[in-house]
């Protein structure tokens, strides 16, 4: 086994480093596509008069259960 000197190995840490971010960036720039898209398809559904099905957050739930015991 070869071992890397010092000013390669922190060469390769950086481009690993840059690589991964990349990576990471990527993954949230599909995400906000997909997420994009289905509300799109939401409205062009509303605007057509179509029945929509609406995807009800976990996070927003509670928040209106909440909401709702405060009110009373």
């Amino acid at each position: 086994m070869r071992l890397l000197s010092s000013p390669t190995k922190r060469r390769r840490e950086e481009e690993l480093i840059s690589d991964f971010g990349w990576r990471v960036k990527e993954r949230w720039r599909n995400k906000r596509v997909v997420v994009n898209f289905h509300k799109a398809k939401g409205v062009l559904d509303q605007l057509e008069n179509k029945k929509v099905v609406e995807v009800e957050k976990k996070d927003d739930d509670e928040k209106e259960e909440g909401e709702d015991c405060t009110s009373h």
